[in-house]
């Protein structure tokens, strides 16, 4: 028999739940590992003899064994403790999943945010806060085959915390590719009797891109609750499979306003398939101001020239903030200016999430008018240039980010720290230097 467990996972209602960073995220190559680090070996003993204690019968001697591999702090130490998350003991499984946490995400918030720029939802457990706040604060680690597998295992708990907890550090902590059996437990997760899980499942299968069970994520579409049906949605967004394009058009000319309406237009227009940009073309002078920032924003993602072209001049008269972000983010697209008004926007409590997506979606283009930047007197502003840069990772913006390490806001500093090291290891995984 399992103990029962000690925690209390908190739960997230949101307006499907990732927010545009999130999404930009998903169009980024996969994390590697950092070029291994001289190894640090914990009090003195070798990691495979502190690991094989991992394995004892004594649940005293299997937390000791975590805690001494985790305090060495070296990456190597996660596909041991790993072994820890489908323990026999749920307080063990528990301490698993939020040490390896503190691997990726040694500042997860405690406070209340604003999840998608829509509603401020109060701070659930540990990996559902690190999965709320998205790239900008992992560190660059590895994520082992041990560490998928272990989280595989505890998605499929009989204790729903434990599930729900795992759930969302996977999409913590794993980049896509999640691999079969993480993507196979998620699918059984949309098909749980708990809501919460649900909704953790449908929001973590679009950020992994579980494209294997695009299948059961289009089926959660029709989930009998809202949040379940919007997070559903945006994961098939996520997917960006067009074979989802049909059920999301269904469901916007079912619902034709509303939160559901939009959740739906959204999804369309992250697939940003070409058969939709008739759709797209008609919902640009629509009524409600969101979904003509989707409208604009699905017409980028069809790669349609001559409709790129157009959205200038039909989105002249745009007078909400979000959907002009979205315009100008369509007319860089279109190679005209539209990187300065996204960049003035980084200083916005409201709208600099959005801008930041847009921002790493156009890509090393957009890496001069960054670094013109980095001198902003607002501290908030050069930390959030710093956080693009490294998604982007692109080589040309090392050197200003090296001369950025010096900066005098230890948050700007941190933040183009790792920065680099995201670029160094994304270069590497090109074949750089």
């Amino acid at each position: 028999m399992k103990q029962t467990a000690w925690v209390l996972v908190g739960s997230l209602i949101a307006v499907g739940g990732m927010t545009p960073v999130n999404r930009a995220m998903c169009l980024l190559p996969a994390r590697v590992a950092f070029a291994p680090a001289p190894q640090q070996e914990p009090n003195g003993r070798p990691f495979e003899e502190v690991a094989r204690d991992l394995n004892s019968p004594e649940p005293k001697k299997r937390v000791e064994a975590m805690r001494t591999l985790a305090k060495a702090g070296h990456p190597d130490a996660i596909q041991y403790i790993a072994r820890l998350l489908t323990d026999h003991d749920d307080k063990i499984q528990l301490e698993a999943l939020n040490t390896l946490l503190a691997f990726y995400l040694p500042e997860v918030p405690a406070k209340t945010r604003r999840v998608a720029g829509v509603i401020e939802v109060e701070a659930g457990s540990r990996a559902e806060r690190a999965f709320n706040e998205g790239p900008f604060i992992l560190l660059p680690r590895p994520s082992p085959p041990e560490l998928k597998k272990g989280l595989a295992g505890a998605m499929l708990d009989d204790n729903p915390e434990i599930r729900l907890e795992a759930i969302y550090a996977l999409g913590a902590m794993v980049p896509p590719p999640a691999g079969a059996e993480a993507e196979a437990a998620l699918a059984d997760d949309l098909r749980n009797q708990d809501k919460k899980i649900r909704l953790a499942a449908a929001r973590v299968a679009g950020a992994v891109r579980a494209t294997s069970i695009l299948d059961a994520v289009v089926a959660a579409i029709n989930d009998p609750d809202q949040d379940v049906k919007l997070a559903a949605m945006r994961a098939c967004g996520d997917l960006r499979d067009p074979r989802a394009s049909k059920a999301l058009e269904e469901q916007f000319n079912f619902y034709k306003s509303g939160a559901l309406a939009r959740g739906a237009f959204d999804g369309l227009a992250r697939i940003g398939d070409p058969s939709s940009l008739p759709v797209f073309q008609a919902h640009l002078s629509d009524k409600d101001p969101a979904i003509r920032r989707l409208a604009i924003e699905g017409i980028v993602h069809t790669k349609d020239a001559k409709a790129l072209e157009q959205i200038g001049i039909g989105t002249a008269g745009e007078n909400d903030d979000s959907a002009q972000l979205a315009r100008a983010f369509a007319m860089e697209m279109a190679g005209k200016r539209g990187a300065d008004l996204l960049i003035s926007r980084l200083g916005s409590d409201l709208l600099h999430e959005q801008a930041m997506g847009y921002l790493v979606e156009l890509g090393p283009r957009v890496i001069p008018p960054l670094t013109q930047n980095l001198k902003d007197p607002n501290a908030r502003v050069r930390e959030r240039i710093a956080q693009t840069m490294g998604l982007i990772g692109d080589d040309g913006a090392r050197t200003a980010l090296e001369a950025t390490l010096r900066d005098p806001d230890v948050n700007v500093a941190r933040a183009a720290e790792r920065a680099l090291a995201r670029i160094r290891i994304i270069s590497t995984s090109r074949g750089g230097q």
